[in-house]
Order: structure tokens, then C-alpha cells, then sequence
């Protein structure tokens, strides 16, 4: 056996080991430093009033995220193997810190809708890259194809084969799946600009806003109707997708990566949808410091930079290097 092959042999346990061994440092320091958090704020001498509470807490996940998530994306970049695949996970991944900091932000600057903006497009474009992520899985579109016509044609999921006809095999079942999943990404994009402008020219157009208005019929509703439409079908299409090739794509776990990004993006956006309907419906009240629209922008963004900070440590083991430690 050569040199160049034994380094290749030690390199992935090496790799593990590092990783392995930072992972339980800093689960000991996030356990700690949380600990600290709650015993602070639990006998803390006066009563601290909730947005300094949410402040605190986003600060303190927000640090806990970063480090982590950049050292995946180093364990990644120093193992640079299947360059297409791991620049699309390096992408994902990267939401994580993008999400606490954009939430965090949101927290110091309430009135700003640039950085809701910001985040809802970077949700596309994360939705992209899981999609070019699992076509360039294998090659090339050609290969994908010719692997699709090969198979025998997949059953629609209950109740969704009482209405809809079996998709052929090949070419256009991948146009189907493909299409079906970036729709997505564009119906996002647009109602995440709209939404914006609307927000922006509220100071010169009162009556155009997103929510429920005197003058107008509310556009929330419709918007959060068809992103939610959007969003089921998109899922649906991932999911014929993983069934006709499930067996291929064994070797690197894609139901774990599913199920992640599926509750980043889309469990993350119900979450912001009930907390929205909460507040309209009187559940949410306001503070001597904060209207009710206040206390449900800050605990949103609150909710996400814990939720960032439970993904930063599920991500190492959803997205290794490790995956591609084969091709070496």
C-alpha cells in the first residue's frame, strides 16, 4: 500500500476524532452557558421585562450556532470531495448562522421588514440548493434520466392518486419533480418582495398593508394561503422524487436531510403563520413597553435563534464529511 493511500485510510477517523471530540466541548459549554441563562434570568433581582429577556437569550444562542456550523463548513472545505454536492450542503448549512443573526438584528431593530425580507429569500434560496443538491447526486441530468426511464412508473401518495395521473417515467418525471419543488422558490421570492413594498410604502399608503385592514380585504391571509399551497405541493414533488430513487440515494441519508430542511423552512413558516393568528385573535396581548404586534415580531425571532441553535447541533450529524469520505 502506498503513502498517499494510507493517508487517505487515516484521514475520515482523524476527521471524526476532531469532530467528535469539539462536539462534546461545545455540548458542554452550550449546557452550561444555557444553565447560566436560565439561573440568571430565574433570579435575576427585579422583574425583567420580556423583550430583555428575548434579547438576552437570542444573544447567547446566536454565539452558541456560529462556531459550530463553521466548523462544519471547515470539515467540509478540508475534505473538498464531490465539489457540486458539497458546495449545496455548505450553502444549507449556512442558513443556521444566517437565521440567529438576521433574527437577531430583527430583535434590535423591530420596525425593520429588511431583515424578514432577507431571511424568507435566503429560505428560497436554500430550497434551490437541496434541489440541485439531489440532481447532482447522480452525474449529471442525462444520467438522472436514463436512471428514471429504467424504473417501473411510481404510485401517486392517498389520497393524491385519486386525482392525479401516474407521471411517466424519465425525462418528464424529473421535469415534474423539478419544477414542482423551484416553483417554490419563485412563489417566495415574489411574495416576499411584495410583501416588503407593501410594508415600506405603509408611511405614504396606510390602507396598503399586509394584514387586516378597515379599507381593504386583508392580503395576509391570501399570501400565507398560497406560500402554504406552494409549500405542500413542493414537498409533495420532493417526496415522489425520494421514492423513485430512494434506493440510489441510500448512501447519503436523504431522509434525515429531508426531515431537517424540511423543519427549518416550512415548520418555521407555520410557526410564524399560528403566532400571526394568535395575535389577531387577541391571545397575544401587549406590555407597558410593547404593542402586541412588538411582542409577536420579538418572539418570533426569539424562537428562531433557539431553533437555529437546536439545528447547529443536529447539522453536523445530518450533513457530515464524511458522507464523501468513499470518493477520497
Amino acid at each position: 500500500m502506498s503513502v498517499s493511500q494510507k493517508k487517505k485510510l487515516l484521514k475520515a477517523p482523524r476527521m471524526k476524532l476532531v469532530l467528535s471530540v469539539w462536539a462534546a466541548a461545545w455540548l458542554i459549554v452550550s449546557a452550561a452557558s444555557v444553565l447560566t441563562l436560565a439561573l440568571a434570568l430565574a433570579f435575576w433581582p427585579e422583574p425583567t421585562p420580556f423583550s430583555f429577556q428575548a434579547l438576552l437569550s437570542s444573544v447567547l444562542f446566536t454565539l452558541l450556532c456560529i462556531p459550530n456550523t463553521l466548523l462544519l463548513v471547515h470539515a467540509h472545505a478540508t475534505h473538498w470531495v464531490r465539489p457540486r454536492l458539497q458546495l449545496c450542503v455548505v450553502r444549507i448549512v449556512l442558513m443556521v448562522p444566517i437565521y440567529a443573526i438576521d433574527s437577531l438584528l430583527g430583535l434590535l431593530q423591530r420596525s425593520s421588514v429588511l431583515f424578514v425580507t432577507f431571511r424568507e429569500c435566503y429560505e428560497a434560496f436554500v430550497i434551490y440548493n437541496f434541489v440541485l443538491y439531489l440532481i447532482s447526486y447522480f452525474g449529471n441530468q442525462a444520467e438522472l434520466e436514463a436512471l428514471l426511464a429504467s424504473k417501473p412508473p411510481v404510485s401517486h401518495v392517498p389520497p393524491m392518486h385519486w386525482v392525479l395521473p401516474t407521471w411517466r417515467m424519465g425525462p418528464r418525471y424529473l421535469s415534474i419533480c423539478r419544477r414542482g419543488a423551484l416553483q417554490y422558490v419563485v412563489v417566495r421570492l415574489v411574495s416576499a418582495m411584495f410583501a416588503c413594498v407593501v410594508q415600506l410604502l405603509q408611511g405614504l399608503w396606510p390602507e396598503l398593508r399586509v394584514g387586516y385592514s378597515s379599507h381593504l380585504p386583508s392580503l395576509y391571509p391570501l399570501l400565507a394561503f398560497l406560500t402554504s399551497a406552494s409549500q405542500i405541493w413542493a414537498m409533495y414533488c420532493l417526496l415522489m422524487f425520494f421514492r423513485a430513487v430512494r434506493l440510489e440515494l441510500a448512501p447519503i441519508r436523504p431522509v434525515a436531510k429531508f426531515i431537517c430542511i424540511k423543519s427549518v423552512v416550512f415548520l418555521t413558516f407555520y410557526q410564524t403563520l399560528m403566532l400571526d393568528v394568535a395575535m389577531y385573535s387577541g391571545l397575544i396581548s401587549g406590555s407597558h413597553d410593547m404593542t402586541a404586534a412588538e411582542v409577536t415580531e420579538t418572539a418570533k425571532d426569539a424562537l428562531l435563534c433557539l431553533e437555529m441553535f437546536v439545528f447547529s447541533v443536529l447539522h453536523p450529524y445530518v450533513f457530515p464529511p464524511d458522507d464523501y469520505a468513499a470518493d477520497e
